[in-house]
């Protein structure tokens, strides 16, 4: 493993602004997502913010899935 590697599912330990490539991720395709998560039984999201507006999307999308979204990452103790 080069010097470099970290363990997990990050390819490096270099900070972000030396791989600029690896730090911009490519456009998410969220309709096929949820439609993929959809066709697989998922039935409810949490989305932990600033996500809003990715709650919209899941929202309109699967509209007979529960979406809940919560005011701030520490609420998701409650979950």
């Amino acid at each position: 493993m080069p010097e470099t590697a970290a363990p997990g599912p990050f390819p490096s330990v270099e900070p972000w602004h030396q791989r600029p490539r690896e730090a911009v991720p490519d456009a998410v395709d969220w309709h096929g997502v949820v439609e993929l998560l959809a066709d697989r039984g998922v039935d409810r999201s949490v989305v932990v913010p600033p996500a809003g507006t990715l709650a919209g999307f899941v929202e309109r999308i699967h509209p007979e899935a529960e979406t809940v979204t919560l005011a701030a990452p520490a609420c998701a103790a409650r979950l």
